[in-house]
């Protein structure tokens, strides 16, 4: 009985690289005249076909194989092309500002899968930077723009940020004004010296102008040395205001 020659798999595709969602559609070129078709295609929408030419749609990014098994009456042949198909996907745009009283603004790019970046601060000025330092000039509210993009196309995020710059004149009524470590986590030394008076009103303010906490000190010496523990308030920049008798001086604490 003469049964012909055993059918060989081979096949090409229309792509091989691209932008999710790819329709990939798969020509089988197997040799022997095959009379059925196993096709599995990992990352796939179907994963598997048994149509001789199928067309397959990949929704998700990633290096993907792809396996064909051919049959006719002489047996059956397979072939696995490993990383035959690279599919990539839409970058995502995403950032975090942290901001400090003088109005330097750093910018956290977390965005996924992008190349390149343009900011724009929402005071008519921009930057390519990955992940840039700003400074603004004047307190305000200000709409911060991120477009972020790859071969694939691009997504923008934007994000409203509040920018509070304390610009304060100061009368310096104290001769020493110490304060370590600074930066600090939470707990640090404060150390002055300066005109007799009955007391010293400390406030500290948070970037948003709200008191953070507040003490009175005995300051008839002149002089003093007090330890604080404020390790409970979160990591930012802070103002120590100290006051007496209306006259103001101030300090920025530093906590990481």
């Amino acid at each position: 009985e003469v049964v012909g020659p055993q059918a060989v798999a081979t096949f090409v595709s229309s792509e091989m690289n691209g932008c999710a969602p790819l329709t990939v559609t798969y020509t089988d070129l197997s040799t022997g005249n095959p009379t059925a078709w196993n096709w599995t295609f990992p990352g796939g929408t179907p994963s598997t076909s048994t149509d001789q030419n199928p067309t397959i749609i990949y929704n998700t990014g990633g290096t993907y194989d792809v396996t064909l098994e051919v049959t006719n009456f002489a047996g059956t042949n397979s072939i696995m092309q490993p990383n035959y198909l690279t599919i990539q996907e839409s970058p995502v745009a995403d950032f975090t500002a942290s901001i400090d009283l003088d109005g330097n603004v750093t910018f956290t790019n977390n965005s996924i899968l992008g190349n390149t970046y343009e900011w724009n601060f929402g005071d008519g000025n921009t930057t390519e930077e990955v992940s840039p330092v700003y400074t603004y000039e004047v307190s305000g509210v200000y709409t911060v723009l991120l477009i972020t993009t790859n071969e694939c196309g691009s997504d923008t995020t934007s994000q409203e940020i509040d920018v509070q710059i304390t610009g304060i004149d100061e009368i310096h009524f104290l001769e020493k004004f110490e304060l370590y470590p600074n930066p600090n986590n939470g707990e640090f030394v404060l150390h002055l010296e300066g005109e007799p008076t009955d007391e010293l009103e400390l406030d500290l303010f948070n970037v948003l102008g709200q008191v953070v906490f507040s003490k009175k000190i005995d300051f008839h010496s002149g002089k003093t040395t007090q330890t604080f523990y404020l390790k409970k308030l979160p990591a930012a920049s802070y103002i120590l205001q100290i006051k007496s008798e209306g006259r103001l001086m101030y300090r920025k604490v530093v906590k990481h």
